[in-house]
């Protein structure tokens, strides 16, 4: 049962349904600030729900996953979008700005009742074992395996879409980069490992996802 913490509120029970539908329906407020957003949370959702499957999560908790994909960015609503939309690189202070939508995710879930697991998935996607990650620092067992799932789906997602600055990736640039990442975190080399042995499958799922959401993101702007 999901609530949000006021006395001004009742307790709503959400079926795995109406989650699914309100997720997306957040994904849209957040994505649709510019273009080049306009897909980027179906994409994640999609790839984070897939990978969460195939580690043999069960349904509800991949509904869960698909609903933390789609929320994971909502910390961005309050980053400028002349940030969001720079097509060169940030400077240190925009960095520094970019950097907090995951503490805004953070804060904004915290607001809802029943939503530790889905916080701490959206949230420390940026974060890793070491405790060098943003925005906390959270290091070791902190870093569940969720979180770890929702970063891979983040981080393929974002290379092989097309961003201002720069086309999409193939798929030997993707590991390239992957290979660089957490080398000392097993847990995470494994996801890396489904990802790369189901690549074309999940590429074809966050094409079809990101599809339908661009064709949406039309029709709302027309």
């Amino acid at each position: 049962m999901l609530s949000a913490k006021s006395k001004y509120y009742k307790s709503i029970e959400f079926t795995t349904d109406m989650m699914i539908q309100l997720g997306l329906f957040c994904s849209r407020i957040i994505d649709f600030r510019c273009h080049f957003t306009a897909t980027h949370s179906s994409g994640i959702a999609a790839v984070a729900s897939e990978l969460a499957r195939l580690k043999g999560y069960n349904h509800y908790d991949c509904t869960l996953m698909r609903f933390a994909g789609y929320v994971h960015d909502i910390g961005k609503l309050a980053v400028p979008i002349e940030i969001i939309e720079k097509p060169s690189k940030l400077t240190d202070e925009e960095c520094s700005l970019m950097k907090m939508h995951t503490y805004y995710t953070h804060q904004i879930l915290s607001d809802i009742e029943g939503m530790d697991t889905v916080r701490k998935w959206a949230a420390y996607h940026h974060e890793n074992i070491k405790g060098t990650g943003y925005p906390f620092g959270i290091q070791g067992k902190e870093m569940c395996e969720g979180c770890k799932i929702m970063k891979v789906a983040d981080i393929f997602t974002a290379l092989t879409e097309e961003r201002p600055y720069r086309p999409s990736m193939d798929e030997q640039e993707v590991f390239e980069i992957f290979d660089k990442i957490d080398q000392d975190d097993e847990e995470f080399k494994y996801l890396v490992k489904l990802l790369k042995d189901n690549y074309e499958d999940l590429v074809a799922m966050r094409e079809v996802e990101q599809t339908d959401a661009i064709c949406r993101y039309e029709i709302f702007i027309e």
